[in-house]
């Protein structure tokens, strides 16, 4: 799939990760939403308006895998912008974000409010903390970042090549000292 093309498919997969009809966020994982969603919107909404050059079977796992990736990002988000720890649930339930109808925040809301979650998010939180050497690869896949080089310079960028270049700023400095101690 050319660039342009790879980067379309990507928008799309976000908008539809955030169509809350679509995709209910009031499922607790990607797997337990119903394939019957993803089937609908694989069959009315990607499969008519893309052409994968792959086996039809690969490329709609690997558009889900995506899709899913962008669902749970989302959520987090979601959360992220409407959660207020001084609120009680019932504030929280009151404050359903206008695109969202009120029983799906509800069960959103009950699920992030679980002590088992709440645990699991601070766990995460405090991982997030120690990492040491953050990257600044940004938003892009790394896969269409290399191909982009590629172009540029007209040679093929390898593992190392791209672990120095998404670990370095604009101005060819390494983000701190443990990755300028890592290079390769």
């Amino acid at each position: 799939m050319p660039i342009r093309a790879s980067g379309l498919l990507v928008g799309v997969c976000g908008q539809l990760a955030k169509n809350h009809v679509l995709f209910p966020i009031s499922f607790e994982k990607w797997s337990t939403l119903p394939d019957t969603y993803k089937d609908t919107v694989w069959e009315s909404a990607l499969k008519s308006r893309f052409c994968f050059k792959v086996n039809e079977d690969l490329a709609k796992r690997d558009v889900m895998f995506k899709i899913g990736k962008l669902w749970r990002e989302y959520r987090c988000k979601l959360w992220n912008e409407f959660y207020d720890p001084l609120r009680s649930r019932s504030d929280l339930i009151k404050n359903v974000p206008l695109e969202l109808n009120m029983e799906q925040w509800v069960v959103f809301v009950d699920y992030r409010l679980r002590p088992s979650i709440v645990n699991m998010c601070n766990r995460n939180r405090d991982i997030r903390k120690r990492q040491i050497i953050p990257h600044t690869g940004g938003a892009m896949c790394l896969s269409r970042r290399r191909n982009n080089l590629k172009i540029e310079t007209g040679k093929n960028i390898g593992r190392a090549e791209m672990w120095k270049i998404t670990h370095k700023r604009k101005n060819g400095t390494y983000v701190n000292d443990k990755a300028l101690e890592i290079r390769l």
